[in-house]
């Protein structure tokens, strides 16, 4: 979220051309790592993290993290996410 903020000051008064592109999939743990946030209210959350942070009403692009540390994993991209 620090990222986040000083981006927001660096950008103030930003160009209208400027386009602003956040990810989310992944929360910062006290260790350092980077563990999985893909339920959708993980998904929701992290959205409005980034606009509050960056101080916008919308986002150009979100990317949603899918990869982790100990590479590939077996199964289907999508299963997580099926309802």
């Amino acid at each position: 979220r620090v990222t986040n903020r000083l981006i927001r000051e660096a950008l103030r008064p930003g160009p209208a051309s400027a386009h602003i592109v956040t990810k989310v999939g992944a929360v910062r743990d006290q260790q350092g790592g980077w563990p999985p946030a893909r339920r959708p209210e993980d998904l929701r959350q992290a959205v409005r993290e980034n606009l509050e942070d960056l101080g916008l009403d919308s986002l150009d692009v979100v990317n949603l993290r899918l990869g982790d540390a100990q590479g590939p994993r077996p199964g289907s991209l999508a299963e997580p996410f099926e309802t």
